[in-house]
C-alpha cells in the first residue's frame, strides 16, 4: 500500500505491505523503492515490508532547500518515517547507496536497529570511471554532470555497470521511469549532490568498527561498481558482521538473484 508522509516539510512516499517483523528497505542511487519490488513480494507473507522512495527519488519530493542529500540527512528521514508509522525498531536492509545510508542510520539510531542487512553496499572509497572523476572537478563538475548524463549515458550505466552487460535483466519500463524521475526539475541537482557524497565516503568508514548490531553482508561476486574485496573488508570490520557471497551475480542481486537474496534475508531476520 502506498502511503504519503512528510519529513522536514517534504513529502516522502513509501510502500507498506505484509505483516510480521518489520523490514525497512533502502534503495540505491538513481532508482526508487521499485528496485525492491521482487524481493518484497516474496517476503511480504512473513514480514512487514516498508520500502522508501528517498527524497529526490521515485515519487518523493525533490527538496530545493533545507536538505543536503547526505547519508545523515537520509538517515534522519528514515527515522521520521518510522516515527509516523509508529515503528519502534526494525531490521534495515540497504542496497548500494542505500547500504551506506543504512549503516549511517544504524550508527546514529542504534536503539532502533534490530539487525541490518547490507547488499553490495556503499561503504569505502571505490574506483570511479573517468566520467565519474570528471564530473567531480571543481566549478565545472556539476555543469558536466547535467549535460553529460542524458538518457543514453543513464541507460548505459545500468547496462554495463549495474547489470554487467546482461540486457535480459534490464526492465525497460522501470529504467524509463527512473530516468523520468531523474529528469525532473531540480532532480539532477539532487542527484549530483548525492553523487558527491557517494564519491567521498570519508565519514562512513571510521564508523563501521563501532556499529555493534548483528549484520549480514550480501555481495554479488562479480560487482563492477563495488568489488567483492570491499564486502570482505566490511564484514571483517563490523564487530558482528558475516559475509554471504552470491556467485554469478553482479551489483544487483535484487534483480539477478531475488529468490536467493530473499532466502538470505528471511533466514537472518528470523534467527
Amino acid at each position: 500500500m502506498e502511503k504519503r508522509l512528510h519529513s522536514g516539510g517534504h513529502e516522502i512516499v513509501i510502500n507498506d505491505e505484509g505483516s510480521g517483523p518489520t523490514l525497512l528497505f533502502v534503495h540505491g542511487y538513481l532508482v526508487s523503492s521499485r528496485d525492491w519490488a521482487m524481493v518484497c513480494s516474496q517476503l511480504a507473507p512473513r514480514f512487514r515490508c516498508i520500502s522508501v522512495d528517498l527524497l529526490g527519488h521515485g515519487e518523493s519530493a525533490v527538496p530545493t532547500s533545507g536538505f543536503d542529500f547526505s547519508r545523515e540527512a537520509h538517515a534522519r528521514t528514515l527515522t521520521d518515517v518510522l516515527d509516523q508509522l509508529q515503528v519502534a525498531s526494525c531490521t534495515v536492509v540497504g542496497h548500494s547507496m542505500g547500504g551506506g545510508i543504512a549503516l549511517t542510520w544504524t550508527h546514529l539510531f542504534a536503539e532502533r536497529a534490530e539487525r541490518q542487512i547490507l547488499v553490495n553496499s556503499h561503504c569505502y572509497p571505490f574506483t570511479l570511471p573517468l566520467s565519474g572523476r570528471l564530473v567531480l572537478l571543481p566549478k565545472m563538475g556539476e555543469v558536466l554532470f547535467r549535460k553529460f548524463y542524458g538518457r543514453r549515458v543513464f541507460m548505459q550505466h545500468f547496462r554495463d555497470q549495474v547489470f554487467n552487460g546482461d540486457r535480459s535483466l534490464m526492465v525497460q519500463e522501470d529504467l524509463d521511469y527512473y530516468f523520468s524521475r531523474f529528469a525532473r526539475p531540480h532532480a539532477r541537482r539532487g542527484a549530483y549532490a548525492a553523487f558527491q557524497h557517494l564519491a567521498e565516503p570519508t565519514t562512513l568508514g571510521p564508523r563501521i568498527p563501532h556499529i555493534g548490531v548483528d549484520t549480514l553482508v550480501v555481495w554479488g561476486e562479480e560487482d563492477r561498481i563495488f568489488p567483492l574485496a570491499l564486502g570482505e573488508r566490511l564484514a571483517a570490520e563490523l564487530p558482528r558482521g558475516r559475509l554471504e557471497r552470491i556467485q554469478r551475480c553482479g551489483h544487483a542481486p535484487l534483480q539477478q538473484r531475488p529468490e536467493k537474496l530473499s532466502r538470505l534475508i528471511t533466514d537472518f531476520a528470523l534467527r
